[in-house]
C-alpha cells in the first residue's frame, strides 16, 4: 500500500508505504517484520522522500506491530467536537477479519487510551471458506443473497459461539485462523446434513451477534457508541447489515462512502498517508491500549529524498515541531 501527502495542493513532498514487508513467525518474539522494499532506489527514482516500516519501532518497544492504521483512521474519522454530548463512532472493518476501532473525540497532538481495536472473528474469510467446503471456489456470494435463502441452524450457532468464547482474540497480522469453524462445520455435518444456505445464513448469524454483543458488553462504559461506520467489502453484505440493524436499533449506521472524498478503496492509503505525517511531526502513532506497546513511539523510519524535496520536508519539520521537545520523545 502506498500513500503519497503534501503540504499543499500544488508540492508532493513525501510517500508512504504500507504492506511492502513480509510478517514470519519468531520463536522468540512471536512474530517480526522484515520490509522489503529498497527506499533508497524509490527514493533516487521518484526524488520524494520514503517514510516505511511503519510497524517495526512499534514491535520493537513490546507491541504487536498492529493495527497501526487504527490512528489514521481516528485522525480522519473521529468526531472533532470537544464539547459534552459529543458523537462517539466506531469503525467496522469486515475484510478477511471483522474489526470494530472505537474512536474517541478528537484531542490535540496525542492518542486517546480509548482508541483501541479489537479483533472479533473471522470475516469474509470464513463465509469464502464455507463456499469452498461445501461447493467450490467458484461461487461467491458478496451480497449475502445466497445467505439470506437459509436458515439459520441454532445448534451449529450455539457449538461456534462456545468456540469462540475459548479463544484468546487479539491482532495478529496473519489474521484470525479459520480452520477452527470450518472443522466444527465439518464434524457437525457429518451427522447432521447442511445445505450451502444454511451454512452462510448460520455465519451471518454468528458474525452479527458477535458483533452487538461486543459492542453492548465489552467496550468501556464510558465511551458509548453512537454511530457505527461500515468499512470493507463486508459492507456490501446486505443480510449482514439487515441483521445487524436487527441487533442494534439504538445506533446510526453508515457506510464509509459516505464519511470519506476518498473511494473506500482508498482508505488504508489514506490512513497511511495520515501515519507518514504523523512521523514528520514527530507524534507517537501507536499506545498500549492499541498495540500493548511499552512506551508511545514515532512510527516509520525515513529516507530523504532529493535535496530540493530534502530542503522542503526540513522545513515543513520545522514549522510543526514544538518549540520544546522532551528528552524521552526525542530518544
Amino acid at each position: 500500500m502506498t500513500s503519497t501527502f503534501s503540504a499543499d495542493d500544488g508540492m508532493l513532498m513525501a510517500c508512504a508505504l504500507h504492506g511492502f514487508g513480509v510478517w514470519f513467525d519468531d520463536p522468540i518474539d512471536g512474530y517480526r517484520y522484515l520490509p522489503r522494499c529498497d527506499t533508497s532506489l524509490l527514493s533516487k527514482g521518484t526524488g520524494l522522500t520514503i517514510i516505511d516500516d511503519l510497524p517495526g519501532r512499534d514491535l520493537a518497544y513490546g507491541g504487536l506491530g498492529g493495527p497501526i492504521e487504527a490512528a489514521g483512521l481516528w485522525m480522519l474519522l473521529a468526531d472533532r467536537g470537544r464539547i459534552p454530548g459529543r458523537r462517539i463512532r466506531a469503525v467496522l472493518q469486515f475484510d478477511d477479519a471483522l474489526r470494530l476501532i472505537l474512536l474517541p473525540p478528537r484531542q490535540p497532538i496525542q492518542l486517546p487510551n480509548h482508541l483501541i481495536c479489537h479483533e472479533l472473528a473471522p470475516g469474509q474469510s470464513l463465509l469464502d471458506q464455507i463456499l469452498v467446503q461445501l461447493v467450490d471456489d467458484s461461487v461467491s456470494d458478496p451480497y449475502g443473497k445466497l445467505a439470506v435463502q437459509g436458515r439459520h441452524r441454532p445448534t451449529l450457532l450455539r457449538r461456534w459461539k462456545e468456540a469462540f468464547q475459548q479463544t484468546d482474540w487479539k491482532w495478529s497480522p496473519h489474521g484470525p485462523r479459520v480452520a477452527p469453524w470450518l472443522d466444527l462445520l465439518r464434524d457437525w455435518s457429518q451427522t447432521q446434513p447442511i445445505t450451502l444456505h444454511d451454512a452462510l445464513c448460520t455465519a451471518i448469524h454468528l458474525l452479527s451477534d458477535r458483533l452487538a454483543t461486543h459492542i453492548k458488553h465489552a467496550l468501556p462504559r464510558s465511551q458509548p457508541v453512537g454511530q457505527l461506520i461500515l468499512a470493507g467489502a463486508g459492507r456490501e453484505n446486505a443480510f449482514f447489515v439487515r441483521e445487524l440493524q436487527r441487533r442494534l436499533p439504538e445506533l446510526e449506521m453508515q457506510s464509509i462512502e459516505d464519511e470519506m472524498i476518498v473511494p473506500a478503496e482508498s482508505l488504508g492509503a489514506a490512513a497511511t498517508a495520515v501515519l507518514a505525517q504523523l512521523h514528520l511531526d514527530q507524534i507517537p502513532a501507536n499506545s498500549s491500549a492499541l498495540t500493548g506497546t511499552d512506551v508511545p513511539r514515532i512510527l516509520g523510519r525515513l529516507t530523504p529524498g532529493n535535496p530540493a524535496n530534502w530542503h522542503e520536508v526540513l522545513a515543513n519539520m520545522a514549522e510543526t515541531l514544538p518549540d520544546k521537545l522532551p528528552l524521552r520523545s526525542a530518544i
